[in-house]
């Protein structure tokens, strides 16, 4: 399997919000009418769908109430976040989880089954019950993946890649969540070495002055 190389960047990253990854509710009509099997029925403003018949890909059951369908994110929004989503601005995390350019992008499944079993879990934690769709599956997450720039921790990239055989899984690899901090310099790779006095931030400070600073580049001999 090709692996390319992947280093995260510096940035700060927050904890996971899913208001901020926001599906509007257009997007949930659209996706409800598109994927019905036969000719969605609409309230009478045209804002909600009333009725359909939907297939769920994850089961392969048929389900004829909206109120059964949930529209899930083939890759969870939480998976987006940790696989470097959490760099993102606003505008593109909405952009994301309001996807309709590909049609595996957003799909109409059973609620049970996305709720209660898929939630925000990666292929080496969970696969759809349908285990014919399961090559499919793994190929749409890739796909999905490279278009926006995320990564693979190394589980998850071993199980697309037994999932999908000879296919070649390009994904950067990186472990979930935030990058690590990086550890303090040892003391004696301070650039200040206080002497006399203490150290604050990067600077040395009597010692009986108060510091209000992190230690950063300074230390004590």
């Amino acid at each position: 399997m090709a692996i390319a190389p992947f280093a995260f960047a510096a940035d700060i990253c927050p904890a996971y919000d899913r208001e901020t990854w926001r599906i509007e509710k257009k997007t949930r009509l659209k996706v409800l009418a598109e994927e019905s099997l036969v000719p969605a029925g609409l309230s009478a403003d045209g804002r909600k769908v009333n009725s359909g018949r939907w297939r769920d890909p994850y089961t392969n059951r048929i389900h004829n109430s909206p109120g059964e369908i949930d529209i899930d994110h083939r890759v969870p929004l939480k998976e987006a976040h940790d696989s470097g989503g959490y760099a993102w601005g606003a505008a593109k995390r909405r952009a994301y989880a309001n996807d309709l350019s590909d049609p595996e992008h957003l799909v109409a499944v059973a609620t049970k089954v996305n709720r209660g079993e898929k939630n925000d879990k990666d292929p080496a934690e969970w696969l759809p019950p349908y285990k014919a769709s399961h090559a499919e599956y793994a190929r749409n997450w890739v796909r999905i993946k490279r278009h926006w720039g995320l990564t693979a921790d190394q589980e998850e990239a071993d199980k697309l890649q037994e999932l999908l055989g000879s296919e070649e899984v390009q994904l950067p690899i990186a472990p979930e969540g935030c990058p690590p901090q990086a550890a303090p310099a040892p003391k004696d790779s301070c650039c200040t070495v206080c002497r006399t006095g203490k150290a604050c931030g990067n600077s040395c400070i009597s010692r009986s002055k108060t510091c209000r600073k992190q230690l950063e580049c300074a230390c004590q001999e």
